[in-house]
Protein backbone atom coordinates (compact mmCIF):
# COMPACT_ATOMS: atom_id res chain seq x y z
CA UNK A 1 0.00 0.00 0.00
CA UNK A 2 2.95 2.43 0.59
CA UNK A 3 4.98 1.52 -2.62
CA UNK A 4 4.46 4.99 -3.85
CA UNK A 5 6.53 6.28 -1.45
CA UNK A 6 9.44 4.44 -3.33
CA UNK A 7 8.19 6.18 -6.79
CA UNK A 8 7.45 9.84 -5.49
CA UNK A 9 10.86 10.02 -3.22
CA UNK A 10 13.27 8.13 -5.50
CA UNK A 11 16.11 10.53 -4.28
CA UNK A 12 15.03 9.71 -0.88
CA UNK A 13 16.38 6.50 1.17
CA UNK A 14 12.46 4.79 1.34
CA UNK A 15 12.46 1.91 3.51
CA UNK A 16 9.18 -0.22 3.53
CA UNK A 17 8.07 -3.44 5.86
CA UNK A 18 4.38 -3.95 5.18
CA UNK A 19 2.08 -1.48 6.65
CA UNK A 20 4.85 0.86 7.81
CA UNK A 21 7.40 3.29 5.66
CA UNK A 22 10.62 5.25 6.93
CA UNK A 23 11.95 8.47 4.89
CA UNK A 24 15.19 9.00 6.29
CA UNK A 25 17.14 11.56 6.36
CA UNK A 26 20.47 11.50 4.49
CA UNK A 27 22.99 9.89 6.13
CA UNK A 28 21.17 8.60 8.83
CA UNK A 29 19.80 5.47 9.92
CA UNK A 30 18.09 6.57 12.86
CA UNK A 31 14.24 5.88 12.94
CA UNK A 32 14.16 9.22 15.37
CA UNK A 33 15.24 10.91 12.83
CA UNK A 34 13.21 9.88 9.91
CA UNK A 35 9.78 10.30 8.49
CA UNK A 36 7.28 7.56 9.68
CA UNK A 37 4.21 6.49 8.27
CA UNK A 38 1.46 3.39 9.25
CA UNK A 39 -1.24 2.07 7.57
CA UNK A 40 -4.20 1.89 9.56
CA UNK A 41 -7.57 1.46 7.70
CA UNK A 42 -9.90 1.09 10.90
CA UNK A 43 -8.64 4.89 11.80
CA UNK A 44 -7.59 6.59 8.46
CA UNK A 45 -5.59 5.22 5.61
CA UNK A 46 -2.30 6.75 6.68
CA UNK A 47 -0.76 7.79 10.27
CA UNK A 48 2.43 10.45 9.44
CA UNK A 49 4.91 10.91 12.13
CA UNK A 50 7.69 12.86 12.81
CA UNK A 51 9.69 13.75 15.85
CA UNK A 52 6.97 14.15 18.83
CA UNK A 53 3.72 15.00 16.50
CA UNK A 54 0.96 12.85 14.27
CA UNK A 55 -1.22 13.71 12.35
CA UNK A 56 -4.26 11.15 10.32
CA UNK A 57 -4.22 11.73 6.87
CA UNK A 58 -6.90 10.87 4.46
CA UNK A 59 -5.29 9.94 1.01
CA UNK A 60 -2.20 9.92 -0.69
CA UNK A 61 -2.36 13.34 -2.29
CA UNK A 62 -3.09 14.78 1.29
CA UNK A 63 -0.17 12.60 2.94
CA UNK A 64 2.33 13.45 0.15
CA UNK A 65 1.88 17.13 0.28
CA UNK A 66 2.51 17.10 4.05
CA UNK A 67 5.72 14.91 3.12
CA UNK A 68 7.45 17.50 1.12
CA UNK A 69 6.82 20.23 3.83
CA UNK A 70 8.69 18.47 6.36
CA UNK A 71 11.21 17.24 3.83
CA UNK A 72 11.59 21.06 2.53
CA UNK A 73 11.77 22.18 6.02
CA UNK A 74 8.51 24.35 5.69
CA UNK A 75 6.78 22.69 8.66
CA UNK A 76 8.26 22.10 12.01
CA UNK A 77 7.18 19.58 14.92
CA UNK A 78 6.79 21.43 18.45
CA UNK A 79 6.44 19.30 21.93
CA UNK A 80 5.56 21.19 25.16
CA UNK A 81 6.61 19.86 28.20
CA UNK A 82 5.90 19.91 31.72
CA UNK A 83 8.62 21.31 34.39
CA UNK A 84 8.78 17.04 35.18
CA UNK A 85 10.00 16.48 31.85
CA UNK A 86 6.08 14.88 30.73
CA UNK A 87 5.03 15.72 27.16
CA UNK A 88 1.57 17.69 27.21
CA UNK A 89 0.90 18.27 23.90
CA UNK A 90 2.21 19.66 20.71
CA UNK A 91 1.58 20.34 16.84
CA UNK A 92 2.87 21.32 13.92
CA UNK A 93 3.07 24.66 12.81
CA UNK A 94 5.05 26.56 9.27
CA UNK A 95 8.75 27.27 9.64
CA UNK A 96 8.49 30.73 8.84
CA UNK A 97 6.38 31.44 12.19
CA UNK A 98 10.07 30.82 13.79
CA UNK A 99 12.07 32.99 14.79
CA UNK A 100 11.94 33.67 18.65
CA UNK A 101 8.24 31.55 18.47
CA UNK A 102 6.65 33.87 21.35
CA UNK A 103 3.63 31.71 23.31
CA UNK A 104 1.03 33.77 21.61
CA UNK A 105 2.64 31.92 18.50
CA UNK A 106 1.82 28.72 19.85
CA UNK A 107 -1.25 29.96 21.40
CA UNK A 108 -2.80 30.33 17.53
CA UNK A 109 -1.29 27.53 15.93
CA UNK A 110 -2.75 24.60 18.57
CA UNK A 111 -5.17 26.89 20.43
CA UNK A 112 -5.62 28.31 23.60
CA UNK A 113 -6.28 25.06 25.07
CA UNK A 114 -2.94 23.41 25.44
CA UNK A 115 -1.39 27.00 26.97
CA UNK A 116 -4.58 27.67 29.57
CA UNK A 117 -1.75 25.57 31.95
CA UNK A 118 1.64 27.06 31.17
CA UNK A 119 3.71 27.80 33.86
CA UNK A 120 7.09 28.92 34.46
CA UNK A 121 9.60 25.97 34.27
CA UNK A 122 8.32 24.10 31.69
CA UNK A 123 10.01 23.29 28.19
CA UNK A 124 9.36 23.70 24.23
CA UNK A 125 10.92 21.88 21.76
CA UNK A 126 10.84 22.77 18.11
CA UNK A 127 12.21 20.25 15.46
CA UNK A 128 12.72 20.84 11.77
CA UNK A 129 13.79 18.08 8.45
CA UNK A 130 16.99 20.61 8.18
CA UNK A 131 17.89 21.20 11.66
CA UNK A 132 17.85 24.64 10.58
CA UNK A 133 15.27 25.85 13.03
CA UNK A 134 15.51 23.50 16.07
CA UNK A 135 15.13 25.35 19.07
CA UNK A 136 14.96 24.31 22.41
CA UNK A 137 12.93 26.88 25.16
CA UNK A 138 12.52 27.11 28.92
CA UNK A 139 9.62 29.06 29.63
CA UNK A 140 9.97 31.55 32.48
CA UNK A 141 8.43 34.64 34.06
CA UNK A 142 9.95 37.69 33.18
CA UNK A 143 10.09 40.79 35.24
CA UNK A 144 6.71 42.21 33.49
CA UNK A 145 5.42 39.35 35.56
CA UNK A 146 4.34 37.98 31.70
CA UNK A 147 5.43 34.58 30.52
CA UNK A 148 8.19 33.65 28.08
CA UNK A 149 10.07 32.13 26.12
CA UNK A 150 14.22 31.92 26.02
CA UNK A 151 15.30 30.28 22.90
CA UNK A 152 18.44 28.34 22.46
CA UNK A 153 20.05 26.08 19.36
CA UNK A 154 20.20 22.74 20.22
CA UNK A 155 23.41 21.07 20.81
Amino acid sequence: MLEFLKEKYPDRRVQLFGDYAYIFPDGSDDREEAIRIYCDPDMDPFILCYKTQHLHIADEEELTACIDRYLSSRQVAYELYNPDGSPCGGGEMSADKIVDVPLKTLRETRGNSLFLNVRSGMTVTVRAWNHEFDRNGKIFRGEDGRLAIHWTKPE
